[in-house]
């Protein structure tokens, strides 16, 4: 197994602001886009104006690909799974999960459908085994909440 992401190659057409789908999440530096069924987390092109500057901006950089290069390694079925980095849209090619899981008991609240006790206890055991596989392997998430917590497809 390799031990890097695969780079994403923007001159073959594989990714470009241009062409990422749908803004589906977010935060201060970076903007996680819907992008040819998975989902793209491209560093936002503007992250100079939250007073970064440049060097600031190439550090991010370097968080970013750690991210990815971390995540690509570790391998576990509640970890989102990264598919590749883009050096020239600076991001990480995830994964497209359904929902975040504040996102999904909020809708279940608005429909008016409960949650049974055992779906509650089957997503926090979940949870809790990715966060255990990630303590293990001398990770910390460092920014594990609701929004960042994802259920794909599979549940």
């Amino acid at each position: 197994m390799t031990h890097s992401p695969p780079i994403l190659d923007i001159e073959k057409g594989e990714i470009s602001l241009l062409n990422l789908d749908t803004r589906i999440g977010g935060g201060t530096f970076a903007d996680v886009f819907k992008f040819k069924g998975n989902a793209f987390k491209a560093l936002k092109q503007n992250s100079a104006r939250h007073g970064i500057g440049e060097e600031g901006k190439l550090l991010l950089i370097k968080e970013m690909e750690a991210e990815a290069r971390f995540s690509f390694v570790l391998q576990h079925p509640n970890l989102v799974k990264v598919v590749g980095i883009s050096r020239t849209t600076v991001g990480i090619h995830y994964e497209l999960c359904r929902w975040s899981v504040l996102d999904y008991v909020m809708d279940k609240k608005r429909k008016g459908i409960a949650m049974p006790l055992e779906e509650k206890l089957r997503i926090l055991k979940q949870l809790v085994a990715g966060v255990e596989y990630l303590h293990a392997s001398n990770v910390i998430h460092r920014d594990l909440k609701p929004d960042n917590m994802l259920i794909n497809a599979d549940g």
